[in-house]
């Protein structure tokens, strides 16, 4: 007989652990992937304190979904018939107020009415209908440009599939995930200024990166509820949790907010 043990016979070390052992394998494998643990004692403390804090962030999701699901809310607070306006209103409306975009779009789309209309329009007439809007001579340039792609690529029609629209100069994932989600149902999450805040301020995500806190977030939150967390967050964060001074005392949340708690 073979000296060696079969490795599989060998104790594992969360055996005689009052936590269920069912437990430990994926909590192990979480933090021998940060850091090397010689100290057992050491490596229980660790994977203990990891899975009470993702015990929290479930705790939290729950709370979120619950509360969100009982609200009425728009997918987006811009004006838009189709496809062809409310992609070209999303790009417009980065860093700019909803509000304001919807004040200049009714003029611009009675004027150039479809992706082809806009491609050939000239510059200096559509800076003169956007011109009060944030950063009017990019975004003139920019909406002129991704119409120009739509119909010399794809006949005209907003591609569909995501990779297809960021492939677009001046489409980012921001934009695609928020014009798929609200026409199409596409499971995206669209991380704009307000839920990268809201989400940073829940303690969702310690990142300010944007693909980052996407990719948290869909950690997170069950895959349904993706393409809602974009319009949760915006209202919620346009009018309570506020950048500069936010409503927290009539924030029914607040419980949630790491903010709030060290305040």
């Amino acid at each position: 007989m073979s000296g060696k043990r079969d490795s599989n016979s060998r104790p594992r070390p969360w055996q005689g652990c009052a936590l269920p052992a069912e437990l430990f394998p994926h909590i192990i494998s979480l933090s021998l992937c940060k850091k090397k643990v010689r100290d057992i004692n050491l490596l229980f403390e660790i994977n203990i304190n990891e899975f009470v804090f993702m015990e929290d962030i479930s705790r939290k999701v729950k709370v979120l979904i619950d509360f969100f699901k009982t609200k009425q809310l728009v997918p987006t607070e811009l004006d838009y018939k189709n496809e062809y306006q409310l992609l070209t209103a999303v790009v417009l409306s980065a860093q700019c107020l909803d509000k304001r975009v919807n004040k200049i779009t009714p003029k611009l789309f009675e004027k150039y009415k479809s992706f082809e209309e806009l491609s050939n329009a000239r510059k200096e007439n559509v800076y003169e209908i956007i011109k009060s809007i944030s950063y009017p001579e990019v975004k003139t340039e920019r909406i002129i440009n991704i119409s120009k792609i739509i119909v010399e690529k794809y006949q005209g029609k907003m591609p569909q599939k995501i990779n297809d629209l960021t492939s677009i100069g001046g489409i980012g994932r921001k934009t695609a995930n928020l014009v798929l989600a609200v026409l199409y149902d596409y499971p995206g999450i669209a991380v704009d200024t307000h839920v990268a805040r809201v989400s940073y301020r829940f303690g969702l995500t310690e990142s300010k990166n944007a693909d980052k806190i996407e990719k948290d977030l869909s950690q997170i939150f069950p895959q349904e509820y993706w393409n809602k967390i974009n319009p949760w967050f915006v209202i919620f964060g346009r009018y309570t949790c506020k950048a500069i001074k936010p409503i927290c005392n009539e924030c029914k949340l607040k419980d949630l907010c790491i903010i709030n708690k060290t305040s």
